[in-house]
């Protein structure tokens, strides 16, 4: 066994072990940590496509850790300077998912909002990381809504920074004592990696988890559902220790520890809306880029001939908008390919502008 990894067999071990120690003072109902951490993974699986695409590099996401535990058993995972977004869950359900990230992570991500490299970003400018905090809890939201077939949104509050080096009250609105389901996950874009982690109360899980064997008549298929959600590639991948190596409720009173195994990315789709999706692929969508725009009077445009400048509403080398189908999706550049005009994409729009664009 090595320092920081647990194999599986180890896990099995630990497990079996525990189950044979009757009445253990710390013995809890255990919670199967399945429907929740394979729909959590899926959201990050979307979250680092989403990245991927504005860094124009492959997108995606690992699991590193993925346990239950009182909330103050985490505390040395949770130390150093932190930002965190408080997310409220409204729709289907009620609770809460606060998403956190080390301080280098939400500059990286605050730079790649505003169009810079994350690769280079320093310092603690988190400008523009709102609108990404925004499009991850609008992944996590769509992953639970495929679950649960159910609408459901998470609200993404503003970044805060937070630090728990002491040993006070912790900086999020969980109470120390509390337990929570605890996921890490880094996402892999290109050469940059974004470590990014969720602190979710066990109360919310467990209303996930009882919505979820409620929808498919079962508790046992709700974990089979959530096991659907993303059977990640769990060949090959472990389970690193949590919380000293204690399994909560089946071992001497450390965190539960799970094997991550989830269904392919991807695999899950909304009950009814996305599971026909190939059967659009071929649609054709119009897209047009636009170099500015200008307003003129019929008298002006009358007078317009051959040589006739016609000034546009757009400060020379600002980025071209791209329009799919008249919405708004996305920014760039013009280049030329050969003798032909292209548009280098620079910028994907926020969810916020992209409703907006809608409306």
């Amino acid at each position: 066994m090595s320092d920081d990894i647990l194999s599986q067999d180890e896990i099995d071990a630990l497990l079996g072990a525990s189950s044979s120690e009757p009445g253990s003072e710390e013995e809890t109902e255990a919670f199967d940590l399945r429907p929740v951490g394979g729909t959590v993974e899926a959201a990050m699986g979307k979250t680092a496509t989403a990245l991927g695409i504005m860094m124009q590099a492959e997108g995606k996401a690992a699991v590193k850790e993925l346990a239950i535990a009182p909330l103050r058993e985490l505390h040395q995972t949770l130390q150093g300077p932190l930002v965190a977004v408080e997310g409220t869950l409204q729709g289907a359900l009620d609770g809460m998912i606060i998403t956190l990230m080390p301080l280098e992570t939400a500059v990286k991500l605050a730079a790649l909002a505003r169009g810079e490299d994350p690769a280079s970003a320093g310092g603690e400018d988190l400008g523009g990381l709102h609108d990404l905090a925004v499009e991850m809890a609008g992944h996590l939201a769509e992953a639970f809504s495929s679950q649960l077939g159910q609408e459901l949104h998470l609200d993404a509050a503003e970044p805060v920074q937070v630090n728990w080096d002491s040993a006070e009250a912790p900086p999020v609105p969980v109470g120390a004592d509390e337990e929570v389901v605890f996921a890490r996950h880094t996402l892999e874009v290109g050469s940059v990696s974004f470590d990014v982690m969720h602190i979710i109360p066990r109360e919310t899980a467990e209303a996930v988890v009882s919505a979820l064997a409620g929808g498919v008549s079962g508790a046992a298929e709700a974990a089979a559902a959530g096991e659907a959600a993303l059977a990640a590639a769990s060949a090959g991948r472990t389970v690193p220790r949590v919380a000293g190596g204690k399994v909560k409720g089946r071992t001497n009173g450390g965190a539960q520890i799970a094997a991550a195994e989830f269904a392919p990315l991807g695999s899950a789709h909304p009950a009814g809306t996305m599971g026909n999706i190939d059967l659009l692929l071929d649609v054709p969508l119009e897209v047009t880029v636009e170099l500015g725009r200008t307003r003129m009077q019929i008298r002006e445009v009358l007078e317009l001939g051959r040589g006739s400048i016609v000034e546009l509403e757009k400060v020379a080398g600002e980025p071209v908008e791209i329009y799919v189908n008249g919405k708004l999706i996305a920014k760039g550049e013009v280049v030329t390919i050969d003798e032909n005009f292209g548009v280098k994409i620079t910028d994907i729009v926020s969810r916020r502008e992209r409703v907006a664009s809608f409306s």
